[in-house]
């Protein structure tokens, strides 16, 4: 008589290869996953350093505000918002000043460039900012913009002395409750040679020591870069950055020295 279905036995042994099988994929499903994160947030800071490159070479060279205050009844904005109201063709103003329809239709692309898809912290902002700027290029506070009255104190990239070594932007810490970053990395006191050891690393935790951290119920000061990336604790993993000559690296948590941050030295 021919053997219908499968036994009791038969079933375990097809579940425990299936078991198996499954513990041997599931890390390297993982791993991928992480790569491709890893894989988006540095095609985004090459986006960012594909139009910071096309603004600062119709500005004259000079570098964006880290947060601009060019009038005192206009909201400041930042960066970023410098950067993709120049990449759409609109004036350099905060995002929070665009129409409503406006902001509706451009929020996607923004959000697409500057929030980092490995954040820990869910971005209920859609113009959110996850990546922070180099205060020591990017001056904290300026009345600038590409459209106004031009300052004195800003940097023009004919000053950044080493474009390779040197950090543009990077993954930062979500400080905010909502789970934005704050433009600005904490790294303004590493100016120039004068000022730094420019082999010396930049201590762990960065400057204030709450750098590799997010938001857990209290706003957490923006301090250094956010080492998010193939990370298990905030002890490990790396951080995307890019360099001002466009580059992108993906730096390993205890690597960051003075150097990557000083324009000159």
């Amino acid at each position: 008589m021919k053997k219908q279905g499968f036994t009791v036995l038969e079933l375990l042994v097809v579940m425990a290869i299936i078991a198996v099988v499954m513990s041997l994929l599931l890390p390297a499903l993982a791993a991928a996953r992480k790569n491709a994160l890893n894989a988006d947030c540095t095609a985004n800071l090459r986006s960012i350093g594909q139009i910071l490159a096309e603004y600062t070479t119709a500005d004259g060279g000079i570098v964006p505000a880290g947060v601009d205050t060019t009038t005192n009844t206009a909201p400041q904005y930042d960066w970023s918002d410098a950067l993709f109201s120049f990449d759409t063709s609109g004036p350099a103003v905060s995002r929070y000043q665009l129409p409503a329809a406006t902001a509706a239709m451009l929020a996607g692309k923004y959000a697409a460039i500057f929030q980092c898809p490995a954040a820990d912290v869910p971005d209920s902002d859609p113009f959110g900012l996850n990546y922070a700027a180099n205060p020591n290029a990017f001056v904290r506070y300026a009345h600038v913009n590409i459209t106004g009255l031009l300052s004195n104190t800003m940097l023009t990239t004919s000053r950044i002395l080493r474009p390779c070594e040197t950090i543009a932007v990077g993954d930062a810490n979500q400080g905010q409750a909502n789970g934005d970053a704050g433009p600005m990395m904490d790294w303004n006191r590493f100016v120039s040679l004068s000022m730094v050891n420019p082999s010396q690393l930049i201590p762990h935790g960065g400057v204030t020591g709450q750098a590799n951290s997010d938001y857990s119920g209290r706003p957490i000061s923006d301090t250094g870069l956010r080492f998010r990336h193939f990370s298990n604790t905030p002890a490990n993993g790396s951080a995307n950055a890019l360099y001002f000559d466009g580059h992108v690296e993906t730096m390993p948590y205890g690597t960051l020295r003075q150097l990557n941050v000083a324009t000159s030295y």
